[in-house]
């Protein structure tokens, strides 16, 4: 018989809102990560959780849990990169350098930067669910005035989320 302690492991939170990256332990398995691959899912994903922001509030647990999604796999990203960036170069959309396949996920992310006249948008490593939700909830919603950068700034500015 071994004696010994058995370390408490760390459970996945029910609700993705309440974790921030720091949080996660990493793993060996961790490192085996197609970035192409990643990147492509995580627009998909983005695009999933800007559709689901369109229709319900950020508080809806549908939401909610498609919001967490992509926020996963940016966090998946922070493992190697510092930032999840997307730029917009004419009709390409690149993410952290890597050049999206077109598909209706990546139109649809190019067409709301294009609304906010936004050629590059950067997620920093430490953002949390509940920033990405209210960054969403703002992304998607039409706008009909002659600012559009603006309304972002300030809506940012407005919640304190700093990491976008």
């Amino acid at each position: 018989m071994v004696s010994g302690s058995i370390s408490p492991r760390k459970t996945e939170p029910f609700n993705v809102l309440e974790i921030d990256m720091e949080e996660y332990i990493y793993k060996e398995k961790d490192l085996d990560v197609n970035l192409n691959e990643l990147v492509h899912e995580a627009i998909r994903e983005l695009y999933t959780a800007a559709r689901k922001t369109s229709i319900y509030s950020v508080s809806h647990p549908l939401t909610q849990k498609a919001i967490g999604r992509p926020f996963l796999l940016m966090e998946k990203a922070f493992r190697y990169k510092r930032f999840f960036a997307l730029h917009l170069n004419g009709n390409e959309l690149f993410v952290n350098n890597i050049r999206i396949r077109r598909s209706i996920f990546s139109e649809q992310i190019t067409e709301y930067m294009r609304m906010f006249d936004i050629d590059d948008l950067i997620f920093e490593a430490g953002i949390n669910a509940n920033h990405l939700g209210m960054f969403l909830e703002r992304f998607v919603k039409k706008i009909t005035t002659s600012a559009p950068r603006n309304l972002m700034a300030e809506h940012l500015d407005k919640y304190r989320i700093n990491t976008i």
